[in-house]
This record gives structure tokens, sequence and C-alpha cells, in this order.
């Protein structure tokens, strides 16, 4: 299993929506590799402000990934 606190080139992220911490230029959201108007790519996902409508942002310059540490009180 990766180390929760060392960032790793993205070339080695898991492309199977597995949702990982994404570092792009400066900017670290929570993303999954998936696909989006016909194009694969990282996507940061999230609800809209009235939660109605499910957003998929690209991200792009993603250079390094790593794994979401475990909730509070979950064992590793």
């Amino acid at each position: 299993m990766s180390d929760h606190s060392a960032w790793q080139p993205i070339e080695t992220a898991p492309r199977d929506g597995t949702e990982v911490q994404i570092w792009a230029a400066e900017w670290y959201p929570r993303a999954r590799y998936g696909m989006r108007d016909g194009r694969d790519g990282w996507y940061e996902e999230y609800y809209n402000d009235d939660w109605r409508c499910y957003e998929k942002t690209p991200i792009y310059e993603a250079s390094h990934w790593m794994p979401l540490p475990p909730a509070p009180g979950a064992s590793s």
C-alpha cells in the first residue's frame, strides 16, 4: 500500500475511478480519473450550489497524486 504522506508522480495514479488527492499547478483537489464529453482525464466531482446537478470539472496540469487518508476513527 502507498504511503499516505508522500506525493507520487501522476503517471502512477490509479485510473480505475478511485478518488485521490491531485496536485495540479498549486491546486490540490480530490479527483478521479474518468470520462466527460468523450474525453478522459482527471476530474474534480461535486454537486453545484443548489445540490441539483452533479458537476465534473476537468483538472489540467496534474503532476502528482496521493491516496486520501483514512476517515477519522477508521483503521488503516
